[in-house]
């Protein structure tokens, strides 16, 4: 069943770009060719997640926590995010995350534009802005791309790899210092994708960028057409994640209070009433470092 949900938000500015096209053929059995996807039809697709594409904030910013249970970590139904958050309940005030993972493969939907983003950052949950980096993976009338990216929502997200390939081996990492914030991802497979830039925090944002929690999410995007489908993707192993606050430093997920996240969509006006997993989130590993999310649903 899918879901129709069209969202508002203030216009982003597009940034200009220089637009290279990388395809891989779709686990569905269409390639670029076989659907007739032109270059210059792919590099279009780019744009439009360029000018669309965007972090939603957090499920408590934006009204979207469903349900909880107790345990271990607090378990969050989002409409944007699966994976976890480490929060400031404790006190903490975060200055860094890290996390790897081995980028999903994704099979495509050939009549539809369906996007899955994976990335760490800081802020987001129950603050405005989100300083964020990690891969993305889009499919365009069958053909399917994988990029790496970073945005400083709200400002408009920056694509750069186009060679990314499913299977890449991805370490990502937002570190805040001297102000400013260092965003970096290492394509340990693929040469062509690493990012390493230094941001401010966005100008005009109120309160600023408060690093009031650190994410490790694969998340449904939105954009002017409302909520993308979310593309079947394998099972998304986070690894190796830690972050480190004014609190606790080099720490695992498991060391700061979190919530575990769970994508979940609502059934629209007019349909019987209830919710269904997305991409749940499974229990983090003994170590407190690591979890897996996996796909069961687009809207």
């Amino acid at each position: 069943m899918r879901r129709t949900l069209l969202v508002s938000f203030a216009a982003v500015p597009v940034l200009a770009l220089a637009v290279t096209v990388s395809s891989q053929a779709s686990a569905t059995g269409h390639s670029p060719a076989a659907t007739h996807v032109s270059a210059a039809a792919l590099a279009a697709a780019r744009a439009a997640i360029e000018r669309d594409f965007t972090a939603d904030t957090g499920p408590a910013a934006a009204g979207s926590r469903l349900q909880h249970r107790d345990g271990p970590a607090a378990v969050v139904a989002s409409a944007f995010w699966a994976g976890y958050v480490a929060k400031n309940t404790g006190g903490d005030v975060y200055t860094q995350v890290t996390g790897n993972w081995i980028q999903p493969a994704i099979k495509c939907n050939p009549n539809e534009t369906e996007l899955a983003v994976f990335w760490v950052g800081l802020d987001g949950y129950t603050s405005t802005p989100v300083e964020q980096t990690g891969s993305l993976a889009e499919c365009f009338k069958g053909a399917i791309s994988y990029y790496t990216w970073w945005q400083m929502f709200p400002d408009a997200p920056t694509i750069v790899g186009a060679t990314v390939k499913a299977g890449d081996n991805i370490t990502a990492t937002v570190t805040f210092a001297g102000g400013n914030f260092n965003l970096t991802v290492n394509d340990a497979t693929t040469a062509g994708n690493n990012i390493n830039t230094n941001q401010a925090c966005p100008a005009g944002v109120a309160g600023g960028c408060p690093r009031s929690s650190a994410e490790w999410v694969a998340e449904a995007p939105s954009g002017g057409r409302g909520y993308y489908p979310l593309p079947n993707f394998t099972a998304w192993t986070l690894n190796a994640g830690t972050a480190t606050s004014n609190l606790r430093v080099n720490q695992p997920i498991g060391a700061f209070p979190n919530d575990q996240l769970t994508l979940t969509a609502v059934n629209p006006p007019g349909q019987a009433a209830g919710t269904y997993p997305l991409a749940p989130t499974g229990a983090l590993n003994a170590g407190g470092n690591s979890f897996i999310t996996t796909w069961t649903g687009s809207y």
